[in-house]
């Protein structure tokens, strides 16, 4: 993400769920949570 997030605060309005159930352990928002916290954003 070129450091452009880097020291900034990000919220997640919603977390997505794997079509129809009650399970998030594949949400695509994991991985992009993931990826700003390797970037040095806090979430």
């Amino acid at each position: 993400m070129y450091n452009t997030v880097s020291g900034k605060t990000i919220a997640f309005l919603g977390w997505a769920f794997k079509k129809d159930t009650n399970d998030t352990r594949e949400s695509a928002a994991i991985y992009v949570a993931d990826m700003l916290i390797e970037e040095q954003a806090t979430i």
